[in-house]
């Protein structure tokens, strides 16, 4: 073996690492995902709640500023 050289067992190792390092990060991807469903979801509710209570709440605010 020269010196300075890398055993190629070393190699080896050092791209398992690597292949575990990059399997490790496929989780966040699929974590950011249902954080984005979920925003989705969240907005999707809200945007319902404003349209059904919309009119009634802006009835309101007008009667009640009528009243002074």
């Amino acid at each position: 073996m020269q010196r300075g050289a890398i055993p190629r067992n070393a190699m080896r190792e050092k791209e398992g690492l690597t292949q575990r390092k990059i399997s490790r990060r496929e989780p966040g991807g699929q974590t950011l995902a249902e954080y984005a469903l979920i925003l989705m979801l969240i907005a999707l509710v809200c945007i319902g709640a404003v349209t059904l209570l919309g009119i009634p709440i802006r009835t309101f605010y007008t009667n009640f500023n009528g009243s002074f």
